[in-house]
């Protein structure tokens, strides 16, 4: 399974980096007969689509842009990441074409690998929700930080192992705050050590 682990990140990697390989997985494709396909610049930002369409065992293409200056007009949303070639009864109640923003195309990778991707209940699948919003609070911070939108000072502190206070507003959560938090959620979710 490590290997197959293993495998599945070098080929998201490979995809970011619009690098092809002839030995695909079955799972992404090189085809685009009825094969999904997930349009995303060739950078790991918002990724967690791609990871999911991995993990789900449905076919897929990953594609960047060929001009996104082209492209964006075009887009619902005007965004990327942005889900191509859905089957039509799928994508008929909002007008066709693609699926945009990433909740909702993670919700629909689910929808269509519940039993990988939704959890066995409800419980789990809430599970599930709750962990992705921490995890765009990280994203969040992160491009508080890249974007120089904080301080220097604000930037240092985010990822001081001092940075302790966990009854600041939660956009002040350093690192090791959010770190905390998802500990502490794992143990009431009846798992223990982080796994």
């Amino acid at each position: 399974q490590v290997n197959t682990v293993g495998m599945n990140i070098i080929r998201i990697l490979l995809a970011l980096l619009g690098v092809s390989s002839n030995r695909s997985s079955p799972k992404m494709s090189t085809s685009n007969d009825g094969v999904l396909e997930l349009n995303y610049f060739g950078l790991f930002a918002k990724v967690a689509s791609l990871i999911a369409l991995e993990h789900s065992g449905l076919a897929y293409q990953f594609k960047t842009p060929e001009s996104w200056k082209d492209m964006k007009p075009h887009l619902k949303w005007g965004c990327l990441p942005c889900l191509k070639n859905l089957p039509a009864e799928h994508i008929a109640a909002f007008g066709g074409g693609e699926l945009g923003q990433e909740v909702a195309i993670l919700n629909y990778i689910a929808a269509r690998s519940p039993e990988k991707m939704k959890g066995i209940n409800l419980a789990e699948e809430l599970i599930s929700h709750q962990l992705y919003g921490e995890g765009e609070d990280i994203y969040q911070a992160l491009v508080r930080i890249k974007g120089k939108m904080v301080s220097d000072e604000a930037a240092l502190a985010f990822w001081s192992k001092d940075n302790h206070d966990s009854t600041s507003h939660n956009r002040n959560y350093g690192i090791y705050v959010i770190l905390s938090l998802l500990e502490k959620f794992i143990k009431k979710c009846g798992k223990k050590d982080g796994r």
